[in-house]
């Protein structure tokens, strides 16, 4: 199962570096949520943000 979790995530990170054309990086997506005035691009980055969250447990 933990296999299939890690292929999943690294195929997710290099399907966002081939369309987006960035690495997948939580530090990143978190300083552009939380630092005042920064413009968050889309909501790919909350999405990702909230997938975290909620997936962690798995």
């Amino acid at each position: 199962m933990s296999f299939f979790g890690g292929t999943l995530i690294g195929l997710a990170a290099l399907i966002l570096m081939f369309v987006n054309g960035r690495v997948m990086g939580v530090s990143r997506i978190l300083n552009k949520l939380i630092s005042p005035g920064s413009s968050f691009e889309s909501g790919w980055g909350i999405t990702f943000i909230v997938g975290i969250i909620l997936l962690h447990q798995y």
